[in-house]
């Protein structure tokens, strides 16, 4: 027999292809595929039973819309097993990821009652400038270069704050929004028009 904790553990480090020692490969070897994803289930079950008779817990599950048949079916049987203790599931995805769409009504069919869906509508002009002016000061970048950010990202977080990184990148890279004197306007800097140019931009200036 191999106790709950070491179970666990072994499941957990095997998913994450992590070293195993050689009482949890052992207890891996003697596994199914199928009976490896239900140890991981019961074993996480119990895992979040016991912590949540210390205190209420909250599980964030970032980036939905990226998730696999395998973790779908995770969190969908992990939602059905654990409605009776004090936890918190949030899901984060993009609008419009139609595998959320389809975890909701997975999850929907029997806990409909505690299901929230709170959809997050983009920020305005307003915010996004006000957001971009705590990454890099006022005096330190024209205000027309700020706005053709604004326009590029459309109320994106993510996008405000890599677009402003790969402008302020091409006149300093030595450090994330520091900017050595002002950066110039507009027309004599390349503002990113989309979240893979300014990823692709900082790739091209690498060593």
């Amino acid at each position: 027999l191999i106790s709950p904790r070491i179970a666990l553990g072994a499941i957990v480090n095997h998913l994450l292809m992590s070293e195993l020692q050689k009482r949890e490969q052992q207890f891996i070897n003697s596994l199914a595929a199928e009976e490896r994803q239900e140890q991981l289930l019961v074993h996480v079950c119990e895992f979040l039973r016991l912590s949540a008779r210390l205190k209420p817990i909250v599980v964030c599950w970032e980036d939905v819309h990226w998730i696999d048949s395998q973790s779908m079916d995770l969190v969908e049987r992990l939602s059905k097993r654990l409605e009776n203790i004090p936890l918190l599931f949030v899901l984060t995805h993009r609008p419009g990821a139609t595998s959320m769409s389809e975890m909701i009504d997975r999850i929907g069919s029997t806990s409909v009652e505690s299901l929230v869906r709170l959809q997050l509508s983009p920020l305005s002009n307003a915010d996004s400038s006000r957001l971009l002016q705590t990454l890099v000061p006022a005096e330190c970048i024209q205000e027309d270069i700020l706005q053709a950010v604004v326009r590029s990202a459309e109320g994106n977080a993510f996008c405000l704050k890599e677009m402003l990184r790969a402008v302020v990148d091409q006149q300093s890279s030595s450090h994330p929004f520091k900017v050595a004197g002002r950066v110039g306007n507009e027309n004599s800097v390349d503002v990113p028009h989309s979240i893979q140019s300014a990823i692709l931009s900082r790739v091209d200036r690498l060593p």
